[in-house]
This record gives structure tokens, C-alpha cells and sequence, in this order.
């Protein structure tokens, strides 16, 4: 899952290079900037979902003459700790662990605070 705010890359392949193709994001209706398959017949568009975009499940939809491609992804409701970023194809989150060395650093600061806290009034 993502936050509504974080990026997110779709890539789509198998479209006829040079071939423009269109991308749009379904249940919020939101259309994409046109993209050019590359050489490979490969396009990328990014997107950031905007402040109060409905959390839940989503599909984007690519489509160009040559045919169409979609798949869903989910954007979760904002929180205060970021989540990572979800790629829309099958991948998993890359959750944000920024926060791991200070709760370390407390789960050994309090401890020997309060035991020399203790042996200084004995």
C-alpha cells in the first residue's frame, strides 16, 4: 500500500514503438499526459496522487491502437509515517525504517539511565 502522496511508476510493454499511448486511472477518473513507447515498445508515466485522493483499491488503464493493458494498485490513507512505494505490477513495499535507530538508541538509553538514577540514591 501506498500513501496518498507518494509517487507511483507504471511501466507498460509489449506497444508498438513510437506508438503514443494513454493512461488513465480508474474510480477517481484522473487521465495521464500522453506517453511515446520507446524502441522496446516500452512507456513509463509517473503519478502522485493529490492530498484526499479516495484511499482503496485502483486500476490504470494504457491503452494505444495496438491494444490495452491494466492493473490495479492500492493507495492506503494517509498516516504519519510514510509507507514506502508500491509498485503497481505485483512488487512490494519498501517500508521506511528511518525511525529504527533512535528507538533503539531509547530501548538503552532509558534502562541505564534509570539503573545508575538508582545507584546514585543508594
Amino acid at each position: 500500500m501506498t500513501t496518498s502522496g507518494s509517487v507511483y511508476t507504471f511501466i507498460g510493454t509489449g506497444f508498438v514503438p513510437g506508438e503514443q499511448v494513454v493512461g488513465q486511472i480508474l474510480s477517481d477518473t484522473v487521465n495521464l499526459p500522453v506517453q511515446t513507447a520507446d524502441q522496446a515498445g516500452q512507456v513509463v508515466f509517473t503519478w502522485t496522487p493529490p492530498a484526499g485522493f479516495a484511499p482503496g483499491t485502483h486500476e490504470i488503464v494504457l491503452t494505444a491502437l495496438s491494444g490495452s493493458i491494466s492493473q490495479t494498485f492500492t493507495v492506503s490513507a494517509p498516516s504519519s509515517t510514510p509507507s514506502g512505494l508500491t509498485a503497481p505490477t505485483g512488487g512490494t513495499s519498501i517500508p521506511n525504517h528511518s525511525w529504527l535507530p533512535i528507538a533503539v538508541f531509547l530501548l538503552v538509553l532509558i534502562p541505564v539511565t534509570l539503573f545508575l538514577r538508582h545507584r546514585t540514591s543508594n
